[in-house]
């Protein structure tokens, strides 16, 4: 008598679960609008409030119930557009609805992934076809359908493989083998709490994610883009004691790239060649500035003719300009092209050597005068601590000193021009950088860094060539 009563009781709980497993997947056969503006409304606070920033699409909701904490948790995956910089991103956002208790609560922090890769890979950037062809507008029309994909309680941990899966497809990432390929997804795991920390942590309106950079370990991204000799030379200044009003400088906007005197953002490759680029980007403005004619100029040349720097082993931009003298000037980079990697022999043909330069000057450490000489001169080439790069989309960012030591140079890039970001009222100066990891990374290849207080070295080599 016994077992058929407790027969019963475990015959009636799996019908029960059943029935509510049925009145969940009804619920969600349709869009729940309470649901999509919670999700809606975390979004914008992740993205700061920027108004440049709207969700278009959700591309699929996934769902899965909670028996056990009458409960279910869904993802819904937003692709989001930002209308001053064409940059695409797609954010999983996974909220836990208990519609007993009325509480909505976000599962785990937002991590979005940028959708844009390098334009050179001609392969479908953004997704596959399946995904796109079956996302649907937001906001939504009334009596708009979603479909949404149910699944096991227990796969609701797989919110990482998935991300992993679809940043491999998304940035053509093959690996070896199996071992690599596990490899790569813990990296990217400890990554994602990397990220979670550095949008909790940063004091600007920057935005981390998901970048092409993401299965790199710290270790890995320094030894492939990064430049740790910079902070052993003798050029790095020491900050100014007194700081100046960031706010009070003239004029107090200005950006070389609306001059033409900056030319499309170059791609370095696995090469820590970052000292040739800043050295030639700011070279290709001042030239432009002082001759009118704005030349793209070849960085493969002093990696493979400057014996001085260490190529894609690293260099220092002063040591480049004293070797650029030496050489006789640069050929363009149509003459010299770009491989991202060193040759044992240089191919420099002085006879197609277009430009020159007369030497090189050191700039001021107060920022203050480091704008107002941008202004009236040109870009500048220097140094900082890239360390809160790697996982970089856009805003101002203003990572703590304990994040990232001054003094810790580790990338060349070139400083192009600086402005100030209206957030409600207040008023967040920035530089504008010109980084070396293609258009795909940042801001459309450009980075954003706060103003005013020498926020990861910004202000501590700072240098030019001289063209007469």
């Amino acid at each position: 008598m016994w077992l058929i009563a407790s027969l019963c009781f475990v015959l009636f709980s799996l019908v029960n679960a059943h029935q509510q497993r049925i009145i969940y997947e009804q619920k969600l056969s349709s869009v729940d609008n309470e649901l999509i503006s919670f999700g809606n409304e975390s979004l914008a606070k992740y993205f700061h409030y920027n108004e440049n920033l709207r969700p278009t699409h959700i591309v699929r909701i996934k769902s899965a119930v909670d028996l056990e904490n009458s409960r279910q948790i869904f993802t819904v995956h937003f692709e989001i557009h930002s209308n001053d910089n064409d940059l695409i991103y797609e954010c999983p956002v996974s909220i836990y609805d208990d519609p007993i208790g009325h509480i909505r609560a976000l599962v785990r922090s937002i991590v979005c992934i940028s959708l844009k890769q390098d334009p050179h890979n001609e392969q479908l950037i953004g997704g596959d076809v399946q995904r796109n062809a079956n996302k649907i507008r937001f906001p939504f029309l009334l009596g708009a359908q979603v479909h949404v994909e149910h699944i096991d309680f227990d796969k609701v941990n797989e919110y990482d493989q998935d991300l992993f899966q679809q940043f491999q497809r998304i940035h053509q990432k093959i690996y070896l083998d199996d071992k690599e390929t596990n490899k790569r997804f813990q990296i990217f795991k400890e990554n994602l709490n990397r990220i979670e920390e550095l949008n909790e942590q940063d004091d600007g309106t920057a935005v981390y994610g998901i970048t092409h950079l993401a299965d790199l370990s710290e270790e890995e991204f320094t030894q492939y883009y990064l430049n740790e000799r910079l902070s052993s030379s003798k050029h790095i200044s020491e900050a100014p004691k007194s700081l100046k009003d960031p706010l009070k400088v003239s004029p107090d906007a200005f950006d070389w790239r609306n001059e033409s005197a900056v030319t499309d953002v170059k791609n370095q490759g696995q090469c820590g060649s970052c000292w040739a680029f800043s050295v030639t980007g700011n070279i290709e403005g001042i030239w432009k500035v002082k001759k009118g004619d704005l030349i793209p100029l070849s960085e493969q040349e002093l990696v493979d003719c400057d014996k001085v720097d260490e190529g894609c082993n690293g260099g220092f931009m002063t040591v480049a300009f004293e070797q650029i003298i030496a050489m006789g000037g640069l050929m363009t980079e149509d003459d010299y092209k770009y491989e991202g990697k060193q040759h044992n022999q240089c191919q420099l043909d002085k006879q197609k050597v277009k430009v020159q330069i007369n030497g090189y000057l050191n700039i001021t450490s107060d920022e203050n005068g480091m704008a107002e000489w941008l202004a009236n001169n040109g870009p500048i080439s220097i140094g900082l601590n890239a360390n809160m790069m790697q996982f970089y989309f856009r805003g101002v960012a203003h990572p703590r000193r304990i994040l990232c030591n001054p003094q810790g140079l580790n990338h060349g890039v070139l400083l192009v021009g600086y402005g100030v970001e209206q957030k409600r009222s207040k008023s967040i100066p920035y530089w504008i950088i010109k980084n070396s990891w293609g258009p795909h990374w940042g801001e459309k290849g450009y980075y954003r860094l706060y103003r005013g207080d020498g926020t990861c070295g910004v202000n501590l080599m700072c240098s030019s060539a001289i063209v007469n």
